[in-house]
């Protein structure tokens, strides 16, 4: 948009000196033709300059809403990030303690198979054990 005013200002007063220097215009009543376009140039470039600098202004302030937005947003997503390892580290922890919990069943149900294997075999041990005999018929032979 400035650009556009600039090229204006420059346009008109370009015009004004040519038209001065042809001749097209007579001297004593092209000075206030001159005067005219100059005013005219000088107002185009000061709108243009305010312009501008409300530019900058409207970009400066959609640039500082945005950071503060993006700012909000990620302050939001840190909390959520805060929120979500809490409760992963809670379920890492509730299932560390469930697995913790499930070995030292198995071990124990374990030790409990080995001692009772342990006191049969030695229960077994001590009992004799019949022999047995071929000769005697399958009916008459012990079970073991």
């Amino acid at each position: 948009m400035i650009w556009i005013l600039f090229a204006a200002a420059a346009g008109i007063a370009t015009w004004a000196a040519m038209g001065m220097r042809s001749g097209a215009v007579e001297r004593q009543k092209g000075q206030p033709l001159l005067w005219g376009a100059g005013a005219t140039a000088a107002v185009l470039l000061a709108l243009g300059i305010y312009v501008e600098v409300q530019q900058q202004r409207m970009v400066t302030r959609i640039m500082d809403e945005g950071t503060d937005l993006f700012e909000r947003a990620e302050a939001k997503a840190d909390v959520r990030r805060a929120e979500f390892q809490a409760k992963r580290d809670e379920f890492d922890r509730k299932f560390e303690a469930r697995q913790n919990a499930f070995d030292r069943s198995f071990e124990e149900q374990g030790d409990r198979i080995d001692r009772a294997f342990s006191e049969r075999r030695a229960a077994m041990k001590d009992q004799e054990i019949p022999k047995l005999d071929e000769s005697a018929p399958a009916e008459s032979r012990p079970v073991p």
